[in-house]
């Protein structure tokens, strides 16, 4: 059975490990008021990413095999047991068309992507990923890893302004690039994605429902291996995918337990 998108447009992501920027990935989201706590989710949207394993999705795909373990709804994999002999992960997403989205155009705006994990004796929280994101269009099932350049992909306001054709899909991935998995046992992790539709480039509205957005992480074997028919990567979990509104919302996963998000939501980002 295919396994769920990763890394797989060879040369589009590069090697970054998480000691690089850790000034700026430990504090605050980059010009962003208000966002001092580790996690810029609250507790129970928290809670609702972590119950979210096994429900369907909010509308299907259009155009995902309905063979694939992750067409119908979120589906953990590796959760918090990191493969042997891997050394490397990264928080990632997709954008899909909803089956039955009406006729008209979208644009996706998406604003921040973070990597939060939870790991060692003392079960503390660190930022790993943070900030912009970079992406390609692909095939919805994701065959021949064929990728192309989106329709539109632009920096607009603190955010990337994303358009793609009907029957394709989006996959992005931090600027950033891969990071070091931390050193210890790992408890948990989040990933958060901001995001939300905005005017078309004529002004006009996006289709309200479009569009559905959805998280994943994978482990890789090395900050550098490329991708290899799944030997080099195996994916943490696949997010349920939920319907992008006209307001800004955190889509996501989480592998943490109940505790474990509880103590996130109230630690501070160090200053």
């Amino acid at each position: 059975m295919p396994a769920p998108p990763a890394d797989r447009h060879r040369s589009a992501r590069r090697t970054v490990l998480a000691q690089a920027g850790a000034a700026v990935l430990a504090g605050a989201l980059p010009g962003r008021a208000g966002a001092a706590g580790l996690s810029p989710a609250g507790l129970p949207r928290l809670l609702e990413l972590s119950a979210a394993w096994g429900q369907p999705h909010e509308a299907i795909p259009q155009g995902v095999p309905a063979g694939y373990d992750w067409a119908r709804r979120a589906r953990r994999g590796r959760g918090n047991a990191v493969p042997e002999g891997f050394g490397a992960m990264t928080a990632w997403g997709q954008v899909f068309w909803a089956d039955d989205a009406p006729a008209g155009d979208a644009m996706l705006a998406v604003r921040d992507l973070l990597l939060l994990v939870c790991s060692g004796p003392d079960r503390r929280w660190a930022r790993l990923q943070a900030g912009a994101v970079e992406g390609r269009v692909f095939r919805p099932d994701f065959r021949g890893n064929e990728a192309r350049a989106a329709t539109t992909f632009a920096q607009r306001d603190g955010a990337a302004h994303v358009r793609f054709p009907r029957t394709t899909a989006f996959h992005f991935w931090p600027r950033q690039g891969r990071v070091r998995v931390p050193a210890g046992t790992l408890h948990g992790m989040v990933v958060l994605i901001e995001a939300r539709l905005v005017p078309l480039d004529d002004g006009s509205p996006s289709t309200p429902g479009a569009l559905l957005l959805g998280a994943g992480a994978d482990y890789w074997s090395s900050g550098g291996a490329a991708w290899d028919q799944y030997k080099t990567n195996r994916d943490a979990g696949v997010g349920r995918l939920e319907r992008v509104t006209d307001a800004w919302r955190w889509f996501g996963l989480s592998t943490a337990d109940p505790a474990d998000l509880q103590a996130l939501s109230r630690q501070e980002a160090p200053r």
